[in-house]
């Protein structure tokens, strides 16, 4: 069933994702995270698969850094999305996307809070929660165990 507009998760780099609703056609996504785009069909650590719609050369353009995937299997890092994206449901075994319900929404933005990028001298990339690095800067010690970052080679 083709649904004319759908509620999806938008993530920008450095803000908080938020809801929204735009048209469910090509020209519309390709709007919102840039003009050749690029569905991934991504785990979250809820188990759940939604799709992730980015830029097929955010890289390549030099956009910035928004947020890390995660094997949720490994639990290691295997990409970092470059610009803007956006997050909807997707029929399974079809082209089509559709709507998040409120309940996916909230589980989407809980799993992409901002990060912070420092990329180091050998060229490998450092990523941390904003909310660790904001604790940090304000000299407040969080548990260990909360501190979450991981290293990734960088592909630029």
């Amino acid at each position: 069933m083709h649904e004319d507009y759908i509620t999806i998760v938008k993530v920008e780099p450095g803000r908080e994702p938020y809801i929204t609703a735009i048209k469910n056609t090509l020209e519309a996504k390709q709007a919102e995270v840039g003009r050749l785009i690029q569905f991934i069909p991504y785990e979250i650590s809820s188990g759940e698969t939604y799709a992730l719609i980015c830029s097929d050369e955010g890289k390549l353009n030099g956009e910035p850094y928004n947020r890390c995937l995660f094997d949720r299997r490994t639990g290691k890092p295997f990409d970092i999305v470059c610009g803007d994206f956006i997050v909807c449901n997707a029929y399974p075994d079809s082209d089509e996307f559709n709507s998040l319900t409120r309940e996916d929404a909230e589980k989407i933005i809980r799993e992409f809070p901002p990060e912070v990028f420092l990329e180091c001298a050998d060229g490998s990339v450092a990523v941390m929660k904003q909310s660790d690095l904001d604790r940090y800067l304000q000299r407040q010690p969080a548990p260990a165990a909360s501190l979450d970052y991981d290293f990734y080679e960088d592909e630029r």
